[in-house]
């Protein structure tokens, strides 16, 4: 075991300062956006979740010679749009690796497996790019549930995701219809290409280093988290914004896709989902409906959160529509309402008090050539929506 000098202590401390300096300065930053009408308080929420993001993913989980899951986004690590009903766990990889992920599949209603390149993680950067992605129709599970998946940049025969040389993360997404009775999947990942070494013990300089590394994750997810806040400021009130739509790159990705195709990876996002979203704006006695004929696909889901990508506070139906709980119309048409008070119609969704936030869309696995359908919008009186279906 090492044992640190003062100077180490210094240079650690000094690294562990400006890492708690940063996060300050972002929930300043955040706290004074205009427009928001007394909802600053969750950007500086949303700066203290970024801040644990980046201690689990660049702090205690950043080795790939000894990768472990953690949580992207569960429950209570929120930000990049976590899904009540889903389950993202994140291990650290290297394209020159081969790894082994093993477990027992369970009974989420989907799992899938994603393979992030380009940028710098060990370093601090997200990834840039959606290396390899295999969704579990496309995956071989045995009777009992159990499974192997082979990661490396050489073919194997079996449930294999190729690795580019630049790899550097693997992410799996466990999607429930009912997660409080389904069990989530069990999973294990060890390096194959070289020999399991004794228990780690950090040197004195690689806790200063992980600590910059947590501290240059958070610089870059506020500059993208401003970007991502300018459009919702900007955006149009209670109205769809185009979808975002990776089909085309998934139709051709067969598991893996060259270094100069390669979808973008920025925040972990997938090429299984499309997504629409709006920005609402209600005053306390308004309620904003919209409808839409929901895509086929394998699921899909809407959900509110607030302009800084966190979803809503879970209540105990979650605080989402979905394939499970909505009330369809005839020929399948969802109609949604978005309100702080309860109108007591079908498919209500609760802003919790947020007279500001944004409402979310996501399929999982919609057909190829299907078209992303964009919800119609109006605001109502909520009085008047007890002659909504009269």
């Amino acid at each position: 075991m090492t044992i640190a000098g003062k100077e180490d202590v210094q240079v650690t401390l000094k690294a562990f300062g400006s890492l708690l300096d940063t996060v300050k300065d972002i929930a300043g930053k955040y706290s004074a956006v205009q427009g928001l009408g007394g909802l600053e308080v969750q950007g500086i929420e949303f700066a203290a979740d970024a801040l644990r993001a980046a201690l689990v993913m660049k702090h205690l989980n950043n080795d790939p010679q000894r990768p472990i899951w953690t949580p992207l986004t569960d429950r209570t690590q929120k930000w990049a749009w976590e899904h009540p009903f889903t389950l993202y766990s994140l291990a650290p990889i290297e394209g020159s690796g081969t790894y082994r992920i093993s477990g027992l599949r369970n009974d989420a209603h989907y799992i899938g497996f994603s393979v992030y390149g380009g940028g710098d993680e060990r370093g601090g950067t997200m990834a840039t790019a959606i290396v390899a992605s295999r969704p579990d129709e496309e995956l071989s599970f045995a009777e009992d549930g159990t499974f192997e998946v082979i990661l490396s940049s050489e073919q194997h025969t079996g449930n294999w995701l190729s690795l580019d040389s630049d790899a550097s993360s693997v992410v799996v997404r466990q999607y429930f219809t009912d997660p409080v009775n389904q069990t989530p999947a069990r999973l294990h990942i060890e390096r194959l290409d070289v020999p399991c070494t004794p228990a780690y013990r950090r040197r004195p300089d690689t806790t200063a280093a992980l600590f910059n590394s947590a501290r240059r994750f958070l610089l870059e997810l506020d500059a993208i988290q401003q970007q991502l806040l300018d459009q919702a400021v900007n955006a149009s009130d209670n109205a769809f914004l185009p979808p975002a739509d990776r089909r085309d790159f998934l139709a051709d990705l067969d598991g893996q896709v060259g270094s100069t195709q390669r979808p973008g990876g920025y925040m972990y996002g997938t090429a299984d989902n499309v997504y629409t979203m709006a920005r609402y704006r209600l005053s306390a006695h308004e309620a904003l409906v919209f409808e839409v004929t929901p895509m086929q696909c394998r699921y899909w889901s809407a959900h509110l959160g607030t302009i800084w990508q966190q979803s809503a506070p879970y209540d105990e139906n979650f605080g989402l529509i979905d394939t499970r709980n909505a009330a369809l119309e005839s020929k399948g048409a969802l109609r949604v309402v978005v309100s702080e008070r309860d109108p007591g119609v079908a498919n209500w969704l609760p802003t919790h008090g947020h007279h500001l936030g944004v409402v979310l869309i996501r399929y999982l696995l919609p057909s190829t050539g299907e078209i992303v359908p964009v919800p119609t919008c109006k605001v109502v009186d909520l009085e008047s929506l007890k002659y909504l279906d009269k």
